[in-house]
C-alpha cells in the first residue's frame, strides 16, 4: 500500500474521520439504499480481477464492501484528506495490504487506460466549481478502458428553486425523523455545508457526455441524492 501526502482538512464533523462513520447514515437517511445502488453497477463485473479506481474512499465503507464481495478485484482508493486516507486504512484492516491507497485530489487523478470501473460514493459534490467538475469527468473517461462503467452517487441541487427547495425540505424531515436534532442541523449547516457544492444532475449529465462518455442516466434518487452510470465506448466515436 502507498501512502502519499497531499493536505488535510480540519472541521466539521462529517470531514473528521472519527465521526464520520457515526453521523454519515444520520445525516444521508438512505445512505444503505444508495450504496446498494452504486454497488448494483459491480453485479455483473467482468473480468472478476478488474481494476477498479474508488474516487474520494473516505474511511473504506464502499471499499470494504468491494473488497469483500469482490476478493479478486484489484482496487486503487484515492481521497484527498490524509486522515481520510489513513482512516480508511485503519477500517480495511488486513484488507488494505492489497490495495493502492493514495492521497490525492480527486478532481485531477488520472491513470490512462488503466481501470474497468471507476467509483465515487458521497464525494464528487465536494468538488469545487465547474472546472473540478468537468476534470473529474474527462480524468475519470481517460482512466477507464474501452467498455468502462463509471458508477457515483453524489449530493445534487434541484433544476428550479421550487424544486430544490423541495428536496431539502424532504431530506431535512427524514434527517429529523431519524433523530438529528435542530443543534446537529445548525451546525452541519454552520460547518460541513460549506464544502458541499451539489450541482444539478442534468448538469453532470451534460458534462459527462462532453467527457465522451454514452447512456448516462440517473439510476436511483431520493431528496438531494442521486446514483449516475455512464459507459465509456468500446471504440472511438
Amino acid at each position: 500500500m502507498n501512502v502519499t501526502s497531499v493536505r488535510q482538512t480540519p472541521g466539521g464533523f462529517l470531514r473528521r474521520p472519527e465521526a464520520y462513520d457515526l453521523h454519515i447514515r444520520r445525516f444521508v437517511p438512505c445512505y444503505g439504499e444508495m450504496l446498494e445502488s452504486l454497488f448494483e453497477s459491480l453485479a455483473l463485473m467482468e473480468p472478476e480481477q478488474a481494476d477498479v479506481l474508488e474516487i474520494g474512499c473516505r474511511t473504506g465503507q464502499l471499499a470494504g464492501l468491494l473488497l469483500r464481495a469482490r476478493p479478486e478485484a484489484r482496487l486503487t482508493a484515492i481521497d484527498g484528506d490524509l486522515d481520510m486516507v489513513l482512516a480508511c486504512k485503519e477500517s480495511l484492516g488486513l484488507l488494505a495490504e492489497d490495495i493502492e491507497l493514495l492521497c490525492h485530489p480527486e478532481a485531477r487523478f488520472s491513470r490512462p487506460l488503466s481501470f474497468d470501473y471507476v467509483l465515487s460514493h458521497l464525494a464528487l459534490h465536494r468538488l469545487e466549481g465547474t472546472l473540478e467538475m468537468k476534470s473529474f469527468c474527462r480524468n475519470a473517461f481517460d482512466s477507464l478502458r474501452p467498455g468502462g462503467i463509471l458508477a457515483c452517487s453524489l449530493m445534487i441541487e434541484g433544476d428550479a428553486p421550487e424544486t430544490a427547495d423541495i428536496m431539502w425540505n424532504c431530506w431535512e424531515r427524514d434527517v429529523r425523523d431519524g433523530g438529528v436534532s435542530a443543534a446537529e442541523l445548525d451546525q452541519w449547516r454552520a460547518e460541513d455545508l460549506r464544502d458541499c457544492h451539489p450541482v444539478t444532475s442534468r448538469l453532470w449529465l451534460a458534462w459527462l457526455r462532453e467527457a465522451g462518455f454514452i447512456h448516462p442516466d440517473i439510476v436511483w434518487g431520493e431528496t438531494i441524492f442521486a446514483t449516475i452510470w455512464a459507459k465509456k465506448p468500446l471504440a472511438s466515436l
